[in-house]
């Protein structure tokens, strides 16, 4: 049976990490530039009153980024933004409620993750997102977001896997499928992000509309809903996996190479010289049969040959240096 959650609480704990960001103070991004000598000019330029700048770096991020620019550079702010905070409220809800198969919940996801996208492809400075960017949340926001992120991801991978294998049993049909959905991710970021080949979507469409109408569906009402719904739910996850993806990827990267440094280092340990058993000395016994004594101790019986060369039990030939070494 499942538990109703109370929508309250949900918005009140993304409530509280936005407020966090915003009061939290964090390091400047630059660094303090060297003292200049001051003249006249100066002077009257210091009289003026200074701005304030705030010590929060997700303040000063926000100022940055809706100072003197344009309409719709704010607008693609504003999306690259709040949709994180969108994305974070319905995955909670559809976490604490333990069903991913609320049709209405994984629309609105999803289309949080497009709306994402959108804003992202248009003003994002860097491979990293805002919320996983450490200069403007901190290392501690930045690995709780790192380890949420990679959860919502997997389980939004998994449905996708499991609703395509539902649709169809060829293999054919299943490939065709995911490639439409990249399509749709790629093609509708770049239209309206304003990065141009704005004919892609609607031709993105027809093609998925003829693939659809042709396989799987029996009427073009029934092929709208598919192509919008499916589009948004898988398009949405798509678009939002391959803009964080580089992050994610960097963030293996650097764990396989701090283990394999530590693994390293753990085998750094001393080896064990084995005895070196090609420099011995000759020594003889009371019943003067040779043998070698070697440099641990131990010793090897030989055999004379006559011609200053010997042999021990296993064939193998010693040779007299004539000093009292012997070496095989």
């Amino acid at each position: 049976m499942i538990t109703k959650t109370r929508l309250f609480p949900i918005l009140l704990l993304v409530a509280l990490c936005a407020g966090c960001l915003f009061l939290t103070p964090q390091p400047a991004f630059g660094s303090i530039a060297e003292t200049e000598a001051v003249t006249a000019a100066d002077e009257a330029t210091q009289q003026q009153p200074e701005q304030t700048v705030s010590s929060s770096a997700f303040i000063r991020f926000i100022q940055h980024n809706l100072t003197d620019l344009t309409f719709l550079h704010k607008l693609h702010f504003l999306l690259y933004l709040i949709a994180p905070l969108a994305i974070l409220a319905f995955s909670l809800v559809m976490f604490l409620r333990k069903n991913w198969k609320n049709p209405r919940l994984l629309f609105a996801l999803s289309l949080s993750e497009f709306l994402f996208a959108f804003g992202n492809a248009s003003v994002g400075t860097s491979s990293f997102p805002w919320f996983c960017d450490y200069t403007i949340v901190g290392w501690i926001v930045t690995i709780l977001c790192f380890l949420y992120l990679l959860r919502l991801l997997v389980t939004q991978i998994t449905i996708l896997r499991a609703t395509i294998a539902g649709l169809s049993d060829r293999r054919p049909i299943r490939i065709g499928l995911l490639l439409f959905y990249i399509a749709i991710a790629v093609s509708f970021t770049f239209f309206f992000s304003g990065k141009g080949l704005y004919w892609m979507a609607p031709v993105v469409v027809a093609a998925m509309w003829y693939f659809t109408r042709k396989n799987l569906t029996d009427s073009p009402a029934e092929t709208w809903r598919f192509i919008g719904y499916t589009g948004v739910v898988f398009g949405g996850l798509i678009i939002f996996f391959l803009q964080t993806i580089g992050f994610i990827l960097l963030v293996f990267l650097i764990l396989f190479l701090v283990r394999g440094f530590g693994e390293s280092q753990g085998a750094s340990h001393p080896v064990e010289e084995q005895p070196d058993h090609t420099d011995a000395l000759l020594e003889r016994a009371a019943d003067g049969t040779p043998f070698v004594r070697h440099s641990d101790g131990s010793s090897t019986q030989l055999r004379d040959l006559g011609n200053g060369d010997f042999q021990d039990f296993n064939g193998t030939p010693w040779h007299d240096s004539g000093n009292g070494h012997m070496f095989r």
